[in-house]
């Protein structure tokens, strides 16, 4: 289950605007996308292979 929540977690940050940040000092929130990539494959390895 943790991949399917990483998954989330980066599709998440993927889809953040990091344009419209409420503080000048907020930090901006980067997606990892060849860990999302990697995580996805994983999950696509588990569901063709069982």
């Amino acid at each position: 289950m943790r991949i399917v929540t990483d998954v989330g977690m980066e599709l998440g940050k993927l889809v953040y605007s990091n344009r419209r940040r409420h503080a000048a000092n907020a930090p901006l929130v980067p997606a990892d996308r060849q860990k999302l990539r990697i995580l996805g494959l994983f999950l696509l390895a588990f569901f063709l292979g069982g």
